[in-house]
């Protein structure tokens, strides 16, 4: 459910989500902010060089309350469970 907070790298996104970013070297897991003021609209959580344990860091910050994404490419992102099955 998109509002005025929700930050325009992540449509889908909610302030409170988490996402994971490839990079080299392993994934950075972030929160996602709420899009207020010029930026940026996600907070560095811990950078983990395995997959798997970025995977399951990520779902259990997301908790019940918050999504987890992968981020795919430019403004895409994706369901991290979705990513997880496939």
């Amino acid at each position: 459910m998109e509002d005025a907070r929700t930050p325009p790298h992540c449509p889908d996104c909610q302030p409170g989500d988490i996402t994971v970013m490839h990079v080299e070297g392993g994934y950075l897991i972030g929160r996602v902010m709420a899009h207020e003021g010029p930026g940026p609209w996600w907070e560095y959580i811990k950078s983990v060089a395995d997959r798997r344990k970025a995977f399951n860091a990520a779902t259990a910050l997301a908790g019940g309350d918050h999504r987890a994404w992968l981020h795919v490419a430019g403004d895409k992102y994706t369901p991290l469970q979705e990513a997880v099955t496939s």
